[in-house]
């Protein structure tokens, strides 16, 4: 059985790996940048704790698979959802 620990640590990690990686842009952008790319990861790991936890509630699993898809899942729509609606996000 995993701890509450233990799945806060999995899903902030899997939410951090589910955000959009930065790529290259042309023009380059602006310095300082509008929308720093630590931003978009700090809400990447909410959304897969949120998501971790979600997923670890609804169906009452305690495989890290199952917790890490949650998890992937909440950080990248949270991390698109943010990226998309806040300005300046570049």
């Amino acid at each position: 059985m995993l701890s509450l620990q233990a799945v806060l640590i999995i899903s902030s990690l899997v939410g951090w790996c589910g955000t959009v990686p930065r790529l290259p842009h042309l023009p380059p952008k602006p310095d300082p940048d509008p929308w720093p790319w630590w931003k978009t990861g700090l809400v990447g790991i909410v959304g897969g704790i949120a998501g971790g936890l979600l997923t670890q509630a609804l169906s009452n699993t305690q495989e890290i698979a199952g917790i890490g898809f949650g998890a992937l899942a909440g950080g990248r729509i949270l991390s698109d959802f943010a990226s998309g609606f806040f300005p300046g996000k570049g």
